[in-house]
């Protein structure tokens, strides 16, 4: 795997290009019926959705929660790649999620804007890709944001604005465990059996999980870019 660390030194240069224009905002399902990989599924509330692509993995199936279909891409969001980290897995090192019985629409399972701030049961990435990635193999980047391990989520920074100067990658964001769990580290707390630096652990799984399920998404295994900002780009 290629992969290569680059870190972003002032916010000014990654916030312009990422922004996007508000114009770009993601767009409502009615608006998105291109796809040639759709599939009709069911709201909470029991009315039908409008078709939205889905993406197959070993342990559930994702859909599509909206995207920009003048550009051509589509958001996959809130995808889980570790277990809730509660429990006996609190201050331990992420592990793979169990099997998900119903399709992931990115706000089902967890908040849309769901963050290890707030929340301990937030590790979630996101996956933007072309509408037409499948099978492309193009390369990937990897977001890790920044907030001086205290607070930030995968939100903070979206691609909209570099998908509207191409869409020829596909773009993650993942969440890392923040705070006292993200950072907990010691003598007395490994002799307890804790893991010290959660966060560098999720941030490890994260690029596990690219490794291993990214290709479903369109995206080439061996060529990620990894890029990140403040504490993100630490890592």
């Amino acid at each position: 795997m290629r992969v290569y660390a680059l870190l972003m030194a002032a916010a000014a240069v990654v916030a312009p290009v990422m922004a996007g224009s508000s114009t770009n905002a993601l767009q409502s399902a009615a608006d998105s019926n291109t796809s040639n990989s759709q599939s009709t599924t069911t709201t909470s509330s029991g009315s039908s959705s409008t078709s939205l692509p889905t993406v197959e993995l070993d342990y559930t199936i994702v859909q599509a929660v909206g995207g920009n279909t003048t550009v051509g891409y589509y958001k996959y969001q809130n995808i889980r790649f570790a277990k809730v980290p509660t429990g006996d897995l609190r201050f331990a090192a992420p592990e793979w999620p169990n099997v998900e019985t119903e399709t992931n629409t990115g706000t089902n399972l967890a908040d849309a804007d769901v963050d290890c701030s707030s929340e301990e049961d937030c590790l979630y990435l996101d996956v933007w890709a072309p509408a037409d990635a499948v099978g492309r193999n193009l390369p990937v980047l990897v977001w890790t944001y920044g907030g001086g391990f205290t607070g930030g989520s995968k939100s903070q920074n979206t691609p909209e604005g570099l998908f509207d100067l191409s869409t020829d990658f596909v773009f993650v964001a993942y969440n890392y465990r923040l705070g006292i769990t993200g950072l907990a580290t010691g003598p007395t707390y490994q002799h307890e059996g804790g893991d010290a630096n959660l966060c560098v652990w999720d941030s490890q799984h994260a690029f596990e999980w690219v490794q291993k399920y990214i290709n479903n998404f369109g995206g080439n295994p061996d060529d990620v870019t990894a890029m990140g900002f403040s504490a993100g780009g630490s890592q």
